[in-house]
């Protein structure tokens, strides 16, 4: 499943699960960690940053 967290408020340990939610079959796990992986490598800063609908990494499909 592909999704996002965000934090409910600074000062607690709540998060709520926002935005559209999708699915992968389960065999798709080792590529789409692979894909994660080397993008988070190369764009440390998504990790902090809510980037919302309008920004993506392009290029980047699971099953090619």
């Amino acid at each position: 499943m592909a999704g996002r967290i965000v934090p409910v408020h600074p000062d607690t340990d709540a998060w709520l699960v926002s935005g559209n939610l999708t699915t992968y079959p389960p065999g798709d796990g080792p590529q789409l960690a692979q894909l994660a992986v080397q993008t988070l490598t190369a764009h440390p800063q998504l990790l902090r940053r809510d980037l919302g609908s309008d920004v993506g990494i392009q290029g980047q499909t699971v099953g090619d």
